[in-house]
Order: structure tokens, then sequence, then C-alpha cells
């Protein structure tokens, strides 16, 4: 079983002068494919590398074990199919309005090359020590497929529930879990990429038990988040002519990538009519007159769309912590439809106990619950109603950390996004430092800002194919040449 090393401390330490964390990571790009057998295996190789088991699917492809025969070195490949290449003839005149169609259309539409242009293109530029690091490109314009190189993370996925849906991390494990994951996405948002797809699926264990994020399939990079932090200067119009539509245009994340019942309230919101909310909230008698900002949480399917921001990967991984500590995720529903519909309008249950060592949490019932309209002319009983017969439990009985647990459940799973808690508010949580030798040192050590920024650019993202696209690129310019 893969779980979370038990030492107090966390990692990484991020100092100033750490030459490892700050060094610009180093990518090798190869646009040759050679395939052949290793004679003592009779395995497929790829280049210098034995391709062995399956490690695992992810958004774009599968990932393969494999060993480096120079090096000796145990690496993940992760094989991705390219679409279809278009031939290139001259360009006719209907060639030419599909070609500006296109170019309008690139702003809503991707096709896989860019996708996976996207995240070779985030992944080359990401360093530290909580983010899965990609270490060499293979891409030959003759082949069907690219092949990226990844880093090998021994442990494998974190395992946070058991065959039969049970929790299998111990609340101080879960809690060190969340750490190195906090880490890891407070760099990505200090880069201003925004991951899209926080789930435990995403979360890998290296050799020392150190948790690392990957996948970056549906990554977002948001120009406007890294002018935010301070790494670039305000976009003029120049800027804006030359940035790539896929990276930084903001309206990207109003489309749901990643895994549903991960998704923020406000990415379920995105195209649903007003008119569509013919059901009420209903809250339990006990919080009708004793938590009104219960009132503020469950209207937001009322109002227009929030703007989607950073924040969704702050209420992933408050999914993300609910699944570490009771095995299962907090809201569920038989269809994809009636999930989005159960996320913006439906309080979470947090069941009696968390964790493999069950330290007492709960029961807490639903505080309020959506009310669906009554379709049945001769029912009497709503069922939603049953769910108010379950007793709380005296939060006076709880554990001090049982408290602290509840109280970052509720801020990270607030579903009003400019309410929802931010991620540095997250890293100094007390229950995140609880067992931390010394907080603000931790704190301190660990803060992004000692890193240099990093910058996702237009040119990043076409030449991150190394072969077919910088193949493609020249002959356009040379029919452009020819035909102008």
């Amino acid at each position: 079983m893969s779980t979370p090393g038990t030492s107090g401390k966390s990692t990484p330490l991020l100092t100033a002068t750490s030459s490892s964390t700050r060094s610009k990571p180093v990518v090798l790009e190869t646009s040759h494919l050679h395939l052949q057998t290793h004679g003592p295996s009779g395995r497929r190789m790829i280049n210098q590398y034995v391709i062995e088991d399956e490690l695992g699917r992810g958004v774009h492809g599968k990932v393969r074990l494999a060993r480096d025969t120079e090096t000796g070195e145990k690496v993940a490949v992760k094989i991705v199919e390219r679409e279809g290449k278009k031939r290139l003839g001259a360009p006719s005149r209907d060639q030419e309005l599909e070609r500006q169609r296109e170019k309008e259309r690139k702003r809503l539409l991707w096709t896989t090359d860019q996708k996976v242009k996207r995240e070779i293109a985030i992944m080359k530029k990401l360093a530290h020590e909580n983010i899965v690091r990609l270490k060499e490109v293979i891409d030959d314009p003759a082949s069907k497929k690219v092949f990226m190189v990844l880093e090998y993370m021994e442990g494998g996925e974190v395992q946070w529930k058991d065959e039969r849906g049970f929790p299998t991390l111990t609340v101080d494990e879960a809690r060190r879990t969340l750490r190195d994951i906090v880490l890891g996405l407070e760099y990505l948002h200090y880069q201003g990429i925004i991951h899209r797809d926080i789930k435990p699926a995403n979360l890998l264990l290296d050799k020392d038990q150190k948790v690392k994020i990957s996948d970056f399939g549906v990554s977002h990079f948001s120009y406007a988040l890294l002018v935010a932090n301070g790494g670039l200067p305000s976009m003029d119009s120049d800027t804006e002519k030359q940035k790539d539509p896929s990276l930084a245009d903001d309206r990207e994340l109003a489309k749901t990538a990643g895994s549903p019942a991960f998704f923020a309230p406000e990415l379920c919101l995105a195209g649903e009519a007003p008119s569509a909310q013919t059901g009420t909230i209903r809250h339990t008698e006990k919080d009708q007159a004793s938590t009104p900002k219960e009132e503020d949480n469950t209207s937001i399917q009322n109002r227009s769309r929030p703007p989607i921001t950073k924040a969704i990967d702050v209420w992933a991984l408050g999914v993300t912590l609910y699944c570490l500590l009771f095995g299962h995720v907090p809201f569920t529903a038989d269809n994809e439809f009636a999930l989005f519909s159960v996320i913006t309008r439906e309080d979470y249950e947090l069941p009696a106990h968390m964790g493999a060592d069950r330290i007492q949490i709960g029961p807490r019932r639903k505080r309020w619950i959506y009310q669906q309209p009554w379709t049945d002319e001769e029912g009497d009983v709503d069922e939603m109603h049953e769910n108010t017969k379950e007793a709380d439990v005296d939060v006076n009985t709880l554990s001090e950390e049982a408290l602290m647990v509840r109280d970052l459940l509720d801020r990270l799973l607030e579903k009003d996004p400019s309410k929802r808690i931010k991620l540095d508010e997250v890293k100094k949580h007390p229950w995140l430092t609880r067992d931390l030798e010394n907080p603000p040192l931790w704190l301190s050590e660990t803060d992004p800002s000692h890193l240099p920024f990093v910058e996702v650019t237009h040119e990043d993202v076409e030449t991150a194919l190394t072969g077919f696209n910088k193949f493609k690129q020249t002959l356009k310019r040379l029919q452009n040449k020819f035909w102008s």
C-alpha cells in the first residue's frame, strides 16, 4: 500500500540558496524515434528505453514503465496519439477562407496536438519538488505518437481507500499528503498555472513517499494570474497580439475540463439558465435560525455565474481532502447532469469518523437540502426529508483536531468562490501545521517567492512538439512566400 511518509516534517524546504530548486529544468528534445527489440528481454525499445508494464492512463494517453539502458534509471513514458496530419496543398480561395475561420475557432476549439503542446510547454518550465518532472520529449515527424519521458514515481498513486470504500490513510497521513499537495499547487498558482484536475488519481508518491502533482493535460496558463503575482508586466497591445489564446485566454477556464466529481460549483453553473431553478432550498430545522451563512452559500445558483479562477483548484483540493479522510467523494448522483445540480445546490454530509484511525468528527447531517418540485400527485413524503432525522454529534464532545478539520472542510467546500478559503490561508491553517516543529520557519522556507517566475509563451507552445511542428511551420512559410 502506498502511503505518504510518516515524518513530522513536510517537503520540500525551498530556501533561497537552493540550487536544485532554482535551476532551470533541462528537458531533452529528441526528434528521432528508433524502434527495436531489446535482446535480453525481447521487449520493445524506444530509443534507449526498454518499455515494460503499463502504469496507468491519463487524459491524453497511457503511461508505461521503462528503463533507460544507458543509465539503468527507471522512468515513466507517457505515450500520446497525435491527431491525424492534414495535407498541406496550395491555398485555394476556399482554403484561405477556411484558414481565416480556423484562426477564429482557435480560441474556442483545441486539437489534440494543441493540448499536448500545452502540457509539454508547461511541464518544460516547472521545477518543484512536489511536481512530477518532465525529462525528455521524443517527437519524430514520421511517428503518429509523441513520447513524454517523466520521472518514475515508485510509490504510485496515493492509495486513499480500500476495496470496501473505507479510508486507508490515518488522519496524520492525510494531513501530510495535503501539505505536499498545497506546496505543489501553491507553486503552480504562483507561476500563473491552474491545474484544473486536482484529485487523488493525479497524486503520485516517489521512493521517499513525497507526494507530487501529475498530469497537466488540461492545465491552464493564466497571464492575468502571473501578472497579479508580480511575475510579468501588465499586458499591452503588442503582447496581446503575441500571446497564445490556448494558454492565456481566461475564458477557456469556463469550459468543463477535468473530473466531474471534483468540479467546483461555478464550473457546474456554466451555461445553466436561471429559469431552470424550479426547486427550492430548504434548511434543516436547526439551521433555519442559527446559521445565516449557509443561506449565502446556497444562493450561488440564483445568481449569474461567478468568474472562473484559480479557486476551482482550491475546491478540488477540498474534495480531495474529503476523499483522503472518508474514502469517498462528498457529492454523488446518478448522472453528470444530476451531479452538477447536487454540487451547486446541496450541502455535504460528515460521516461519524475520519481516517483509518477512525477519529470521531460527526455525524453531521446536511445543513440544507434541495427540494425537488412535486411530480407525484399522490406522494405524501419528501424522500429527502429522511435526512433530517439523524441527530448531529454534540460538537462539545469532539477533539480539537476534529473541530479544526470541520472548519477547514467547510472553508474549502464553500460554494461561493469569492468566500472560499485562499490557498495561502490553507497553508497557514492550524490543522495543516499541527505537527510541524516550527510552523513560521516552514512557511518561510516553502514560500514560492524564493523561486524564479516562469512564463509559457506562444512560441513555447508552437515549438513544444519538436519535430512535426517545425517541419509544418517551415512548409507553411514556404507556401505563403510562394503564393504571396
